[in-house]
């Protein structure tokens, strides 16, 4: 018989999340040194969940924030070529954290929004406010010179424009390039990807998870009993044209009973519950490089909030 081992602080964190799968802010048990996961902070938007992971992952605004921050270094590299680069409109990013959310988990489970589907349906809402507001551009329009394509995306076969050398991988490829040069002590920002590969695992994982597939058959039935032929609130096809901003009456209607339905089924609560246990599993053991990836995030979004404040 093997001799027991004290637990890591790791293996001790894992055990307190597993019984706690709710609540990723909790310390590691039993240890010296306890290791804190990161809990998301900001208010979501209505109908949205917020994940364990979240708290390692930009919002919809920090997203919309580096790439503002991102279009300003493209333009100081495209002025250099005779061109200029613009900022995204504004509007950009009110209408993405209406359509995505704040954690850009608004719809991960489907409409869930009582309020939201009475006026868009299953739309998008910049769908259709776009279309109330056509006069009001939200994405600036671009040249079509060639040359501003070469400039901006690089080109294995031309080395310069306006007789200027082409950086690798164009001005859009330098900038990502500066901005992590800016917000990171690598140079890269070489760890960002395993909180996005925790939150799709999660998501894949609980599609064949019995307490999910089980409330989705709750749904369904709930779905059916008002009227309505329905196997997924997710991988089902929209009947309805969702490109067109035109919002029906009976869309209006299915989406309402749809969001009723996961209320009164408990759908959303229960399949948040199953990732988030999911999630803490992947944060336990990944700890330390998903705080290193929170490091460089506000690395990052320091950098980009100097870009943008200056002259």
């Amino acid at each position: 018989m093997s001799s027991p081992r004290t637990a890591s602080p790791r293996t001790s964190l894992r055990c307190l999340l597993a019984a706690l799968p709710l609540l990723p802010f909790a310390a590691a048990c039993g240890t010296a040194h306890p290791v804190v996961p990161a809990v998301a902070t900001a208010r979501p938007a209505a109908g949205e969940v917020v994940l364990p992971v979240n708290a390692y992952l930009p919002t919809t605004a920090e997203v919309f924030t580096t790439g503002n921050a991102r279009a300003v270094l493209i333009d100081r590299c495209m002025r250099g070529f005779g061109f200029s680069f613009p900022r995204p409109a504004a509007t950009l990013r009110h209408l993405s954290i209406q359509d995505n959310g704040v954690y850009g988990n608004k719809r991960r489970y489907g409409v869930a929004d009582a309020t939201s589907a009475a006026r868009y349906g299953y739309h998008l809402p910049s769908t259709v406010e776009r279309a109330e507001d056509p006069g009001g551009r939200t994405v600036p329009e671009r040249p079509r010179d060639p040359d501003f394509a070469l400039a901006l995306n690089g080109s294995e076969q031309v080395g310069e424009v306006n007789g200027r050398e082409l950086p690798p991988g164009g001005c859009v490829a330098e900038a990502r390039r500066a901005l992590a040069e800016a917000g990171s002590d690598t140079g890269s920002f070489s760890y960002a990807r395993r909180a996005a590969d925790i939150k799709a695992d999660s998501f894949t994982r609980s599609l064949r998870d019995p307490r999910v597939t089980g409330v989705i058959r709750k749904w369904a039935a709930c779905m059916r009993a008002e009227g309505y032929r329905a196997v997924s609130p997710v991988t089902d096809r929209p009947r309805f044209d969702l490109d067109k901003p035109l919002v029906s009456r009976q869309e209006i209607e299915m989406a309402m009973t749809d969001a009723g339905c996961k209320q009164r089924t408990g759908l959303v609560r229960i399949w948040a519950g199953v990732e988030s246990s999911y999630q803490n599993e992947h944060i336990a053991a990944d700890i330390d490089e998903l705080n290193r990836a929170l490091t460089e995030h506000r690395s990052r979004m320091a950098a980009a909030a100097r870009l943008l404040a200056a002259p």
